[in-house]
């Protein structure tokens, strides 16, 4: 959170941590509006292809990034507003 909230941070900055638990493997956490950071599970299924809650999967991480990039044509929805997003934040 700390890191998405500083003001270096834009609009759709993000990153990829580990999940807290075994059915959640990463989490994605984006930078919103005014400070907000969103925080969204992305799950594997049993063919090891990588998705959000109710979203199209995808066969590697980097694929669904770029799929929710800018250029991408899929939104990240939170709040009824939605998201693309831009550059990742490196630790």
């Amino acid at each position: 959170n700390r890191l998405l909230g500083n003001d270096d941070c834009s609009e759709g900055a993000f990153l990829i941590r580990d999940g807290q638990n075994a059915r959640c493997e990463r989490v994605l956490s984006v930078r919103l509006v005014e400070k907000e950071v969103g925080h969204f599970r992305i799950y594997k299924d049993q063919g090891s292809r990588y998705f959000l809650h109710g979203t199209s999967k995808f066969e590697s991480l980097d694929e669904l990034i770029d799929n929710y990039k800018e250029e991408g044509d899929m939104h990240i929805t939170c709040n009824k507003r939605d998201f693309k997003l831009g550059s990742p934040v490196h630790i």
